[in-house]
């Protein structure tokens, strides 16, 4: 017998402890195969699969939440749509306003020719946005929609103001509009028209007051378009400063349909209901202690009813050009189909572009804060009923306030003559 040989009761008991053990060691064998070294567990075959390696799998989770749900692709095709469709009527709307700036030409025998360059200026500029827009693809689109929009949309506004270059007339014209300086833009032409009568009249009327002035193309701009709030905020304040800082509102109320006698018949009744609105009393719309000239200025029934344009304009422009395209812009977002997908800085923050990647990304999460407070402040978050209408009534108070006490300044001041 072998001296290393073990006893028959000995070698029984060994082979009794070694089953189990062996049986535990094949479970944990079976089992660490089947378990890769990041805790994934593998295929039945023992072969790492190559969709779940851990590059690609990376990879494919964030390609996955960059595509939008299968239910929302028809919602983004639907508002890429009607972006597309909307600056094609813009498009086909300054066409007409060409055409029908050449009859007026011919009508009121215009002088200044120079409107046929500055009308193919924004009809190229237009039809490039409309280009542009159908270039991009979906993903450039994604991303860079909003950039794009409003850039478009602020250089129009500005090749538009610049077209204000008060075309000088002939004669008979000239004692028809003394002060009128007729835009080259072509919209300008709906204030040449008089005032009609009667409500329908006057809704017309507002109507060509609102198209004619361009504050219905920057309200329209920023309520048809899904924009983040603050972004249709700064678009749309750029589009007001143009407007009235351009567009000369103190020639706009020396046009033939502010001048008729039916319309400054109807503004001493806006001026008395807009004068019914609280402000808060920081700044009141008087003239405090003017000269003697100034008060006999403001004392004239002419100056009263220009003070009575230039307010209930500076006020329309406000309102319908301004406070109401954020509010609906506001209220739209909460449903827009876009604000699940990652946004350029959060994609660039992935990117490992350095520090001004980490930069842009600081700045984009500013906007997204930012523009977030306005959505809760717009929306109203936490405030009862009575408390919105409240603030609704401040908010306009204090507008209409600001806006008369510029109109009383400007009259004060002397209005400007005639060119």
């Amino acid at each position: 017998m072998a001296m290393d040989a073990c006893p028959p009761g000995i070698s029984r008991q060994t082979q009794q402890l070694q089953r189990p053990l062996a049986r535990m060691a094949s479970a944990l064998a079976r089992s660490s195969g089947n378990v890769s070294s990041r805790g994934v567990e593998r295929p039945p075959g023992g072969s790492r699969s190559r969709a779940h390696s851990p590059l690609p799998d990376n990879r494919q989770e964030q390609e996955a939440a960059r595509v939008p749900p299968a239910h929302l692709q028809t919602q983004i095709w639907l508002v890429r749509r009607m972006e597309l469709t909307a600056f094609a009527l813009l498009l086909l709307g300054q066409t007409i306003m060409w055409r029908r700036t050449a009859a007026a030409e011919a009508a009121l025998v215009l002088e200044h020719s120079s409107w046929r360059q500055h009308m193919a200026g924004l009809l190229a500029l237009q039809a490039t946005a409309l280009v542009t827009l159908l270039s991009m693809t979906q993903a450039a689109w994604l991303h860079y929609r909003v950039l794009v929009i409003v850039g478009l949309q602020t250089a129009m506004a500005y090749m538009a103001s610049r077209l204000s270059t008060k075309p000088q007339l002939q004669s008979a014209a000239k004692e028809q509009l003394p002060c009128y300086a007729l835009p080259a833009e072509g919209v300008g032409l709906l204030l040449l028209r008089p005032a009609s009568p009667g409500a329908a009249g006057a809704a017309a009327d507002w109507l060509r007051l609102a198209t004619g002035t361009r504050v219905l193309q920057a309200a329209v701009v920023g309520m048809a378009l899904p924009l983040p709030p603050l972004a249709v905020l700064a678009q749309q304040v750029v589009l007001i400063l143009l407007m009235t800082a351009t567009s000369h509102n103190v020639a706009h109320c020396a046009s033939p349909l502010l001048t008729h006698p039916l319309t400054r018949a109807r503004l001493p009744g806006a001026w008395k209901a807009l004068a019914v609105l609280p402000d808060l009393g920081l700044l009141r719309a008087e003239p405090g202690q003017p000269h003697q000239h100034q008060r006999d200025l403001l004392a004239a029934p002419e100056a009263q009813s220009e003070l009575h344009c230039l307010a209930v304009l500076v006020m329309h422009q406000t309102v319908f050009g301004l406070l109401l395209p954020v509010v609906i812009a506001t209220w739209t977002a909460r449903a827009a189909p876009l604000t699940h997908l990652p946004t350029a800085h959060q994609q660039a923050a992935e990117q490992p572009w350095g520090r001004a990647a980490a930069a842009a990304a600081a700045v984009g999460r500013t906007w997204d804060r930012a523009n977030a407070a306005l959505m809760e402040l717009c929306c109203g978050e936490g405030y009862c009923g009575l408390q919105l209408c409240v603030a609704a009534w401040l908010l306009l108070g204090n507008c209409w306030m600001l806006n008369e006490a510029a109109a009383v300044r400007r009259v004060a001041g002397g209005l400007p003559g005639c060119a």
